[in-house]
């Protein structure tokens, strides 16, 4: 129950925002560690973005589950 309270909170709502106005860090980070090769033995997990993470990110929500 606690957890759906946070949810509505406004300290939620702030994350929802500053995650959004990161949007396109979180698509270079993502590219560095998931599938560029990763020092110092350059080992490539190479995992693509998986469409509903991707999706998550272009239309943030403070909506759980909904």
């Amino acid at each position: 129950m606690d957890d759906i309270l946070w949810l509505a909170s406004p300290a939620c709502t702030q994350l929802a925002q500053r995650i959004s106005a990161c949007y396109g860090e979180i698509f270079t980070l993502y590219k560095k560690w998931f599938q560029l090769p990763i020092p110092p033995k350059g080992t490539n997990l190479n995992v693509p973005m998986n469409f509903l993470l991707r999706d998550s990110f272009k239309a943030p929500s403070d909506r759980f589950f909904n």
